[in-house]
């Protein structure tokens, strides 16, 4: 394996780590909220949680010097990629006393439903505006601060990475869930302004998302882009039928990719969730949410495994190869 570093870097916020003095922010135990959508909530528990994103947060927290159990607890709510539950764990998270609420973009709009009293730290919402989570990114205004992952801007340019792979003629397909169906009209405007032919593989459950990639095989399409917490949590289910069809994958996060995948390109989570530690230190020394400027990603990561790549006969081209900040041989 051969990594390369920030080779895919867009410096787009107001900095890369939140500032915050070392120490802690008074003599008692704080309670925090993680809700993440694709985690068991097992995974993301206690001081060394096994999910990484819940792991960069309790790095984060360390780095500003809060030791778990001591200075904090966490709440974790693990949504497993199931689009049903996330109104649920919102609900149960709105009924604890917390002190903040780390949560991930895919669950913002069950949080904002669930009316959560505590202060909102976004851990990569996809677009805090347009989806009425804050006013702008220097001023938010209410509830909700934290960090952008751009997910509806860079759909096209998962697009076109998926194009530089496949024959032009052949039609693309992006699986998506309710949760990403700003995702879907971003794909649809970006391929229509193309030219592409743009399948619409829409899943909800297990059941739809097996019928969704069997339609994508029967299409013949080329190539597929997931968004969505279902196909991601589901993602060794979505590798395995398009390995059996010889359909490149491009994923947003490396995990997939590390797995068999042959390729993702998006904002660094686990570093998202390390720097949301920031903004939950500056509301616990009494910070307003709507005060603290939205950030966004400092850095993008393009992940290749070229062997998933030549296990279905498919050549990566130099230059998306020149572009990876990790090649998988």
């Amino acid at each position: 394996m051969k990594r390369r570093h920030a080779l895919v870097t867009l410096s787009l916020g107001l900095g890369a780590h939140p500032a915050g003095a070392q120490g802690t922010a008074g003599s008692r135990t704080y309670r925090i909220g993680l809700f993440a959508v694709t985690a068991r909530t097992a995974d993301m528990a206690g001081a060394q949680p096994s999910h990484p994103p819940s792991a960069a947060f309790v790095s984060g927290m360390a780095d500003l010097g809060y030791r778990f159990g001591t200075h904090y607890t966490t709440e974790p709510r693990g949504g497993e990629g199931q689009v049903e539950r996330y109104p649920g764990l919102a609900a149960e998270l709105a009924g604890l006393p917390l002190d903040a609420l780390v949560a991930a973009g895919p669950a913002m709009r069950a949080v904002q439903r669930a009316s959560i009293a505590a202060p909102v730290i976004m851990a990569g919402a996809e677009d805090p505006i347009g989806q009425g989570f804050a006013r702008s990114l220097s001023q938010p205004g209410g509830r909700f601060t934290g960090l952008s992952n751009q997910t509806i801007d860079i759909v096209p340019k998962r697009l076109e990475m998926l194009r530089a792979l496949v024959p032009a003629p052949a039609p693309v397909g992006l699986l998506w869930d309710p949760q990403a169906q700003d995702s879907w009209t971003a794909a649809d405007a970006a391929a229509r302004a193309r030219g592409w032919n743009l399948v619409s593989l829409k899943a909800t459950t297990l059941a739809e998302l097996d019928d969704s990639l069997k339609q994508a095989s029967l299409a013949r399409v080329g190539g597929l882009v997931v968004a969505g917490s279902l196909g991601l949590f589901e993602f060794r289910r979505v590798n395995a039928a398009t390995a059996a069809a010889r359909i490149p994958v491009v994923f947003a996060q490396r995990g997939p990719v590390a797995a068999g995948a042959v390729m993702s390109f998006g904002a660094d989570i686990n570093d998202i969730w390390r720097r949301a530690a920031g903004f939950v230190d500056r509301i616990l020394r009494g910070a307003r949410p709507g005060d603290l400027a939205i950030e966004q990603p400092t850095r993008f990561d393009l992940v290749i495994n070229l062997a998933a790549a030549r296990a279905i006969g498919l050549k990566v081209p130099p230059s998306l190869r020149v572009q990876a900040t990790e090649v998988i041989e």
